[in-house]
C-alpha cells in the first residue's frame, strides 16, 4: 500500500514533534522521581529517626531528609578513622614490634643484661610472629639472658576499652586494647585477661624464647630496664597500613579500628583514643571539614554522633585526594565481599555499590558510593535510629540504594 507523500510527511513531522516535546508541566524529573522512590523505600525501615543525603554528579543534592540531624553512625564511624589514617600515615606505613638487648652480648652467646620486648600496637600480631621474633633473637647470637625479659607496652595507654562501650563489647565485639596485642587479644576470655592481656601475652613470648633455645635467668617484668637499650635483636613489621585499612573496612573490624586509632594518636605523642580522635579531626580540618562527635574509632560507642551531610562530605572530599582510589576500593562491594557479600544480591545493584555498613541495637546505617543508570557517580549516607526490626531496616536501605542505581539521573 502506498500513502500520499503529504500524508507520510505529516506523520514524520508529528513523530519528530513528539520526540522533542518538552516535559509536560507538573511531570516529575528523574531527580524528583528518585527522591520519591528513595524515601518511599525507607518508609518500611521501622526506624523512628533518619538522616539521609544523596548527591549525584551533575545533579547536586537529590535527597536531603534530615541531613543535618545527628544520629548514631554505628560502624560508618570507621570511615573517619581509616580515611584519616591513610592521609596522616600513608598506605605504606607499618607498625613495628621489636626486641632489644640491654647490656653486653658476650662471645659465648650470653646477654649480660636484659631482653626488652617493645610492643608497637600491631593488631595483626600472632603467636607465629612471636615464634619468629624468638628465633631472630637466637639467630642474633643470644642463647642465655642473665637478666629478665621486660615487656614495654608504653606505646599505647592502658585503657582496654573506649568511652561509651557496653561492658559486654569486650570480648563480644573486640578484644581488650593494648600496645602488646596478640592474636587480636582474643585467645583468652577470662576476667584477668580481659582486664589486662599484657602479662599473659608476655608469658607467651617467654615460652617462645624457651622453644627457640634462649634461656632466661630472670623472670618477666614490665616497662624498661634502667640500663640503656641499644642492641637491636629482632623485628616484626605489620602489613602495610593500606592492607590494614582494607581489612578493617571490608570486614568492619572493631579491634583493628581501635588499635589504628591509638596509633594515630601515638604519632602525635600519645597513644590514646582521645589523641587519635584529635588527629582524625585535624585531618578533617585540613580537608575543609568541621570536626565530628566521636568517642571511638569503631563505632561501638554510644557517645558517637554523625550527620548524613558530614559523612557525604567526608566521602566526597576524601575520595578526591591522592588516597581516594585506595580508600574507595577498600569498601565492601555489594553481593561480592565483606559485610555486603550477602546484600543487594539478585538486584540491579549487585556489584555496583561500594559502602560501609553499620549495625548496633536499633541502628542501621550505610554510607558510600554507587553509579546511576546514566553513568553518574552518587555519594550517599543513610543513618537510621530507633529501628524496631533490623532485617527490615537493612532491606529498606538496600531498596532505597537500588533506586539510585536504576535511576536516570
Amino acid at each position: 500500500m502506498h500513502f500520499p507523500r503529504s500524508v507520510v510527511l505529516a506523520a514524520v513531522v508529528a513523530a519528530a514533534a513528539t520526540l522533542v516535546a518538552p516535559t509536560p508541566a507538573g511531570a516529575e524529573t528523574p531527580a524528583q522521581a528518585l527522591r520519591k522512590q528513595f524515601l518511599a523505600a525507607l518508609s518500611s525501615s521501622t526506624a523512628s529517626a533518619r538522616a539521609v543525603v544523596v548527591t549525584i554528579d551533575g545533579a547536586g543534592t537529590v535527597v536531603d531528609d534530615g541531613g543535618d540531624r545527628a544520629l548514631a553512625p554505628a560502624s560508618t564511624q570507621k570511615l573517619y578513622l581509616t580515611g584519616a589514617a591513610l592521609v596522616r600515615m600513608g598506605p605504606e606505613y607499618r607498625l613495628s614490634t621489636d626486641v632489644w638487648g640491654s647490656g653486653a652480648l658476650l662471645p659465648e652467646g650470653t646477654l649480660a643484661g636484659d631482653l626488652v620486648f617493645v610492643a608497637g600496637g600491631d593488631p595483626s600480631l600472632t603467636g607465629v610472629h612471636l615464634t619468629e621474633l624468638a628465633r631472630q633473637v637466637r639467630t642474633a647470637g643470644v642463647a642465655h639472658v642473665t637478666g629478665s625479659v621486660f615487656i614495654d607496652d608504653s606505646h599505647f595507654d592502658r585503657a582496654r576499652t573506649a568511652p561509651g562501650w557496653k561492658a559486654s563489647w569486650v570480648p563480644s565485639q573486640s578484644g581488650p586494647l593494648s600496645a602488646f596485642a596478640l592474636d587480636r587479644n582474643g585467645w583468652r576470655r577470662d576476667r584477668a585477661f580481659l582486664d589486662d592481656p599484657v602479662p599473659a601475652n608476655g608469658q607467651r613470648f617467654m615460652d617462645s624464647l624457651a622453644q627457640a633455645g634462649v634461656a632466661v635467668d630472670g623472670g618477666l617484668q614490665f616497662g624498661r630496664p634502667e640500663a640503656g637499650v641499644d642492641l637491636p635483636l629482632a623485628e616484626h613489621l605489620s602489613p602495610p597500613l593500606g592492607d590494614l585499612v582494607r581489612s578493617t573496612l571490608k570486614s568492619s573490624d572493631n579491634f583493628s579500628a581501635e588499635q589504628l586509632l591509638k596509633e594515630l594518636g601515638a604519632g602525635d605523642g600519645e597513644g590514646s583514643t582521645a589523641a587519635g580522635l584529635r588527629s582524625v579531626w585535624q585531618v578533617a580540618g585540613g580537608l575543609g571539614l568541621p570536626p565530628g562527635q566521636a568517642a571511638d574509632g569503631s563505632g561501638l560507642s554510644s557517645q558517637n554522633r554523625a550527620t548524613a551531610w558530614h559523612e557525604v562530605r567526608w566521602l566526597t572530599t576524601l575520595s578526591a585526594t591522592e588516597h581516594g582510589p585506595r580508600f574507595v576500593s577498600s569498601l565492601a562491594v555489594s553481593c561480592t565481599d565483606g559485610t555486603l557479600k550477602n546484600r543487594f544480591c539478585r538486584t540491579p545493584a549487585a556489584g555496583k555499590v561500594q559502602a560501609k555498613t553499620g549495625t548496633l541495637d536499633n541502628v542501621v546505617t550505610l554510607s558510600g558510593f554507587t553509579t546511576t543508570s546514566a553513568g553518574h557517580r552518587a555519594v550517599f549516607s543513610v543513618l537510621l535510629s530507633g529501628v524496631k526490626d533490623s532485617a527490615k531496616g537493612r532491606a529498606a536501605v538496600d531498596k532505597a540504594v537500588t533506586a539510585i542505581v536504576t535511576s536516570r539521573v
